[in-house]
C-alpha cells in the first residue's frame, strides 16, 4: 500500500469517528458556535493529524504483521551476523490498492471540477445583475421573480419581493457576517478528496444547518420582530424556489438543509445548561485513542542482549542488482517485488533489475524453476542500495540437507568508512584471488555474495587496505570495515569496483572490474598536479565556510575520452560544479584493459575542498582554501584577509621541517615572506604547494622545505 493511500485512509477513519462523537453527542446542544467551531476543526484535524507519529503511541496488536523480525546473533570472527526468516511469496493477486487510488484519483478530480464550476456559474450570474454596494456587503438585484433571496460571500441576493423585507435582509447578513461561505467551500473541497466516505455527506449537513441556526438567531437579535412573529414568517415564507447548494437561500427545502420545523424548534429550545460543555472536552481522549490506533510501532530487532529498535521511515530508496541462476548465468525475467505487492520489475536479457522502494521493505525475487529470495532493505542502507550478485537456488526434487563449506555463499553487507567516520562511496571490496568484487553506494554501503572461508580485500585510493575474513558457519556477514589513511610512502593500489557491467551501451560495455586499470596521463602524480593548477575554491564556499569531499564518477572510454561525469556525493555551495568542471577539462587518460583489449571503465575519484580552520585574529579573520585530493602532490590554496592591509597566508599540508619556510616564487622571481605578505590577494591568479618531484630539482636545496609558486593576473 502506497503511503498517499494510506493517509487517506487515516483521515477518513478520523472523519467517521469525529462526526460520530458529533452526532451522538453535540448535535442537540443549542451552543452553535461552539459546534461550528467542532465541525470546522475536526474537518481539518482530520486531514493533519494522520501525518502526525507519536513515539510510544500504539497499539502494536494492529500492526503485528507490518514488518519482518530479524534475530541478531554474534559470530565468532567478532562480527554481527543478521539472519531473517524466508517465507514464500504471495501469490499474485489483483493490485487492489492500486485501484482504489486511481477510482478515488478520479472521483475527487470529477467532483473538483463539479464544485469550481457550480462556484463560476453562481459569480456569473450575480455579476449579470444590477448591485449596490454597502459597507459590509454588496446588494444585487436580480430582475427576475423566480430567482430565490440568497447570499454568497459578501453578495446578497435579493428576490423582487423581498426589497423591503427587513428580517429577510437580517437574516442574510448573519451568513454574510459569519463567513458561512467559507465554510460551505470546505466542505465541497473535502467531500471531493473523501467522496466515498458517507460522514462527509453527514459533515455537509450539520454545517449547513448549524449556519441557519445562527442565521436565524442572529436575525431576531437583531430585527425588530418577536420570536413568534418571526416564526410565523418562516412559515409564510416557506415558497418552494430552486436553489443552489453552495448559497445560503432564506427558504431552506432543500435535503442539505434543516426542514422549517427543525429551525421553529431551534428558536423556541431551551438553551442547554453549561455544564453539557463538558461533552466537548472529549475531544482529546478521541483524538488520543485515533493517533495509537494509527501510529505504526517501531520495527525492533531481538538480539542477545535486548531488543534493538530500528526507526521506521517512509522514504524512497533506490534498489538495483544482478540476478543470476545455474553456473553464474544472467537470469531473464525474475521478478523482483515489495512483499505482499504485485507490482515490481522484471530483469532484463543481462539478468539486471531496478525499482525505487520504500525503506524499511522486503523484497521478494521470483523465478520459474528456482526458489524464492527475500531482501531486507534497512534505513540505515541510505538512498542507493545495489545488490551485486543475487544467485537464486535451483528447484530439486529432494534438496540436500548440507551444503559443504567450499560452495556455500555467504552474504557480506557493510559500510566502509574512514577513520573520521565519514563514508567512503566508491571503495572496491572484492574476493581475494577472484574476479567477483563491488563498490560502496553514496552512503559507503555494499553487499557482496561471497565464497565461505574466503577472504575479501577493502580498498579506497589513499587509504591502506584492509582484509575481511569470510567464516565457513554462517550464511550472512555484516561488517563495519573502518580504513586508515596511507601514508606517504604507501604503495597505494588502484580502485577497482563492482564485479557486473553497470551501463552497457551498444557500442561497448562500461566495465568496473578490470585486469590494468585507466590512468591519467602521467600516472597519479600528474593527475594530482592537474587538479592543484586547475582547481578553484568557489567563493560561495569560502563566505559560507563550506569544506569537505566530493566525490565524482565518470567513464574512461576505450579511446581515452571521459564521459557520464557525476557527483557521487557532494557538499553543495559551488564545490560540486568546480569538481565536474575540473574532471571534464582533463585530456584523454590511457584507458583500462581486459583480456588484453582496451575496454571502456568506470572511475571513481575524491576531490577535497578544506578550508584552514585557524581561529580568527583580533581585527578581522582568515580563510585558506585547499583543493586537492588526499595523496595530491600540489594544492591550490588561496587566502582572503579583511583585517587592515590585504595579507595572503599560504598553507602547505606538510609541516615545514625544523620550522622552516618554504621557498616562495612568484610569476618564476623568488621571493620573501614579506613581500609575500603584501600582495593583494584579488591580484593571484593561482597558487601552487609542491611538496616533492622533479619541480623542487630546478632550485636546488632552497626548496628542500617546499616550494610554493603564485601566479598573477595579467594586468
Amino acid at each position: 500500500m502506497t503511503p498517499l493511500l494510506l493517509y487517506w485512509l487515516k483521515a477518513n477513519l478520523f472523519l467517521c469517528l469525529f462526526y460520530g462523537s458529533y452526532w451522538l453527542l453535540l448535535r442537540n446542544h443549542t451552543f452553535l458556535r461552539l459546534n461550528r467551531v467542532y465541525l470546522l476543526g475536526t474537518l481539518l484535524a482530520s486531514f493533519l493529524l494522520p501525518l502526525v507519529q507519536v513515539p510510544g503511541l500504539s497499539l502494536g496488536w494492529l500492526w503485528a504483521d507490518e514488518a519482518p523480525v530479524t534475530a541478531t546473533v554474534t559470530a565468532e570472527a567478532g562480527y554481527v551476523v543478521s539472519a531473517t526468516e524466508l517465507t514464500d511469496s504471495a501469490p499474485i493477486l489483483p493490485d487492489w490498492p492500486k485501484l482504489l487510488y486511481w477510482a478515488v484519483l478520479a472521483g475527487a478530480v470529477v467532483l473538483s471540477v463539479r464544485a469550481g464550476w457550480r462556484v463560476g456559474r453562481v459569480l456569473w450570474r450575480i455579476h449579470q445583475w444590477p448591485t449596490a454596494s454597502q459597507p459590509d456587503h454588496t446588494l444585487v438585484y436580480p430582475p427576475d421573480s423566480q430567482t430565490p433571496t440568497f447570499s454568497f460571500f459578501r453578495y446578497l441576493v435579493l428576490n423582487p419581493a423581498d426589497t423591503q423585507s427587513e428580517t429577510v435582509r437580517q437574516h442574510e447578513l448573519g451568513h454574510i457576517r459569519q463567513w458561512h461561505s467559507v465554510d460551505v467551500l470546505l466542505i465541497e473541497l473535502a467531500q471531493a478528496l473523501c467522496w466515498p466516505n458517507p460522514a462527509l455527506w453527514g459533515y455537509g449537513r450539520a454545517i449547513r444547518e448549524t449556519h441557519e441556526f445562527l442565521a436565524d438567531r442572529f436575525a431576531t437579535e437583531q430585527a425588530t420582530t418577536q420570536r413568534d412573529d418571526y416564526a410565523r414568517f418562516l412559515v409564510s415564507y416557506a415558497f418552494d424556489l430552486p436553489t443552489d447548494a453552495l448559497t445560503h437561500p432564506f427558504s431552506t427545502n432543500q435535503t442539505n438543509f434543516p426542514s422549517l420545523k427543525q429551525r421553529i424548534q431551534m428558536i423556541y429550545k431551551q438553551h442547554t445548561q453549561r455544564r453539557a460543555l463538558w461533552k466537548y472536552a472529549l475531544i482529546l481522549p478521541v483524538t488520543t485513542a485515533l493517533l495509537a490506533l494509527t501510529t505504526a510501532p517501531e520495527p525492533t530487532s531481538d538480539t542477545s542482549t535486548g531488543a534493538l529498535a530500528t526507526p521506521g521511515a517512509t522514504a524512497q530508496v533506490y534498489v538495483e542488482g544482478v540476478i543470476s541462476g545455474k553456473g553464474s548465468t544472467p537470469l531473464p525475467g525474475a521478478f523482483v517485488s515489495v512483499k505482499g505487492a504485485s507490482s515490481g520489475a522484471t530483469t532484463d536479457l543481462k539478468g539486471h533489475f531496478q525499482l525505487t522502494v520504500p525503506t524499511s521493505t522486503v523484497l521478494t525475487v521470483n523465478a520459474r524453476g528456482y526458489q524464492d529470495m527475500e531482501l531486507t532493505i534497512n534505513p540505515e542502507d541510505g538512498d542507493l542500495v545495489v545488490f551485486g550478485d543475487l544467485r537464486l537456488t535451483p528447484k530439486t526434487a529432494h534438496a540436500p540437507e548440507t551444503v559443504s563449506a567450499a560452495s556455500a555463499s555467504v552474504r557480506v553487507s557493510g559500510v566502509v568508512r574512514a577513520s573520521d567516520n565519514s563514508p567512503l562511496p566508491g571503495a572496491t571490496i572484492e574476493v581475494k584471488n577472484g574476479q567477483r568484487g563491488t563498490t560502496t553506494d553514496v552512503q559507503g554501503h555494499f553487499q557482496l555474495d561471497a565464497p565461505a572461508g574466503s577472504t575479501l580485500i577493502t580498498r579506497f585510493v589513499g587509504f591502506k587496505p584492509q582484509t575481511i575474513p569470510v567464516a565457513t558457519n554462517i550464511s550472512i556477514l555484516n561488517v563495519n570495515v573502518v580504513l586508515d589513511p596511507a601514508s606517504a610512502t604507501t604503495n597505494v593500489p588502484k580502485p577497482v569496483v563492482e564485479p557486473y557491467r553497470i551501463t552497457p551501451s551498444q557500442q561497448s560495455e562500461v566495465f568496473t572490474v578490470v585486469q590494468q586499470v585507466p590512468t591519467f596521463p602521467g600516472g597519479q602524480a600528474k593527475l594530482y598536479r592537474f587538479l592543484g593548477q586547475t582547481l578553484r575554491y568557489p567563493a560561495e564556499a569560502v563566505k559560507k565556510n563550506v569544506s569537505g569531499k566530493v566525490f565524482i564518477s565518470f567513464v574512461v572510454n576505450a579511446d581515452g575520452r571521459l564521459d557520464q561525469i557525476r557527483v557521487l556525493k557532494g557538499i553543495g555551495a559551488g564545490c560540486d560544479e568546480e569538481a565536474v568542471r575540473v574532471v571534464s577539462l582533463m585530456p584523454n587518460w590511457i584507458p583500462g584493459k581486459q583480456n588484453g583489449r582496451v575496454v571502456a571503465v568506470k572511475y571513481n575519484l575524491p576531490i577535497h575542498f578544506q578550508l584552514d580552520k585557524k581561529p580568527a585574529k583580533a581585527t578581522g579573520f582568515n580563510q585558506t582554501g585547499t583543493s586537492a585530493n588526499p595523496d595530491d602532490q600540489s594544492q591550490s590554496t588561496a587566502t582572503a584577509s579583511t583585517s587592515g592591509k590585504p595579507t595572503m597566508t599560504v598553507k602547505p599540508l606538510l609541516r615545514p621541517l625544523m620550522g622552516q619556510e618554504p621557498l616562495y616564487v612568484i610569476n618564476g622571481e623568488e621571493i620573501t615572506k614579506a613581500e609575500m605578505d603584501a600582495i593583494d590577494p584579488a591580484s593571484i591568479e593561482s597558487i601552487s604547494v609542491w611538496k616533492s618531484g622533479p619541480r623542487l630539482d630546478a632550485y636546488g636545496s632552497k626548496a628542500q622545505y617546499g616550494l610554493v609558486e603564485i601566479t598573477l593576473k595579467a594586468k
